[in-house]
């Protein structure tokens, strides 16, 4: 794989789909992603990776999280409870943004507070995805005023796939 594609181990135990549709860009894409988010579990998250999401270490009960989905739904950054509720939680879903590279090392991403540079590169990144046949959260306009999901993508139908049975081996 190029070195269009950072932090790719948030592709592990994903869908087959949405992973040829990533590592197709790879090879092909324009300009370099950094992978954000794949599959959520219901697992308890690492300290870290609510750190990396800029999520509370507790809960509103001064509890530790149950898992990121709950942490992401209560601090109203997600509509979904848990995670059968979301292609994330069913391996059928990846978010990724495009990123900055400094010799070699992703040094940051665009956001849309960038402007329309940062627009402009996530229609190209959702378009590109969209030809690989995923369904992409830029559409969703109403759903996400202004500008819609723009890192996310998933497979088409994931609301009638079964749990993923089996966690991969990392916990990002």
């Amino acid at each position: 794989m190029s070195g269009l594609l950072f932090r790719r181990e948030y592709l592990d135990g994903l869908d087959g789909q949405v992973v040829e549709a990533f590592e197709k860009w790879a090879l092909e894409g324009p300009f370099a992603l950094r992978l954000t988010d794949g599959w959520r579990r219901a697992v308890p998250p690492t300290l870290a990776r609510l750190q990396e999401l800029s999520l509370p270490p507790l809960g509103p009960d001064g509890r530790p999280w149950s898992s990121l989905q709950r942490a992401l739904f209560a601090c109203g950054r997600s509509r979904a409870l848990d995670e059968s509720s979301t292609g994330h939680g069913r391996g059928c879903a990846a978010d990724a943004s495009p990123a900055r590279v400094v010799h070699g090392h992703c040094a940051g991403i665009y956001l849309p507070s960038d402007g329309p540079q940062a627009l402009e590169r996530f229609e190209a990144y959702g378009e590109f995805m969209e030809r690989e046949g995923l369904v992409w959260g830029g559409r969703w306009l109403t759903a996400f005023p202004p500008h819609g999901d723009c890192p996310h993508v998933e497979l088409p139908g994931w609301k009638s796939l079964p749990m993923p049975p089996v966690a991969p081996s990392h916990n990002p």
